[in-house]
């Protein structure tokens, strides 16, 4: 009882039967590739958040600039 179950990395047919570790290997591999597809995704919703604060950093620099900018413009007059 044979199934195609894919390629290997050297481009021949994986089957069923032949090896249990060729099935393993596959197995592995798929395995490998959500592994490393999971990360990129908590890697890129990480950095969204290190870039939303960022943002309200800049904001509140802005705002403290233009808050003591306000009290000299005053304190002139």
């Amino acid at each position: 009882m044979l199934f195609h179950l894919g390629r290997r990395n050297t481009g021949e047919p994986v089957w069923e039967g032949e090896k249990g570790v060729d099935r393993f290997e596959a197995v592995e591999s798929k395995l490998d590739l959500i592994g490393r597809t999971i990360q990129t995704a908590i890697d890129l919703i990480q950095s969204r958040r290190s870039l939303r604060v960022e943002c309200y950093i800049v904001i509140l620099i802005v705002f403290e600039i233009a808050l003591t900018l306000y009290e000299m413009l005053i304190r002139r007059t």
